[in-house]
């Protein structure tokens, strides 16, 4: 495709309204990512030693049996990752 003048067409606009439309698991959304119900939460910020002001998240991992889901607070972006894997581990709570 050429390249355009943003600021003379309105296509990417037109890509706007129509990405807005879309279903989320087309738009990369990630569904196994929920909102944990609030028992959840003070069960999973007791456990874990976390205070009032960390973001929990849960997360849905299929099984054999089903679903397990598990409470974790939201991961933290670093400035820096040195070479390898960037393998970061982090503490969470199966709900069951």
């Amino acid at each position: 495709m050429a390249p355009f003048d943003y600021n003379k067409t309105h296509h990417l606009i037109d890509f706007f309204v129509h990405y807005s439309k879309v279903p989320a698991p087309m738009c990369s959304m990630d569904e196994s990512v929920l909102d944990s119900l609030p028992d959840e939460e003070t069960t999973a910020r007791i456990a874990l030693r976390l205070d009032q002001t960390t973001w929990l998240v849960k997360l849905l991992n299929p099984h054999a049996e089903g679903f397990h889901y598990y409470i974790t607070p939201t991961p933290e972006a670093t400035s820096y990752t040195p070479p390898g894997h960037a393998t970061h581990s982090f503490k969470t709570l199966d709900v069951s």
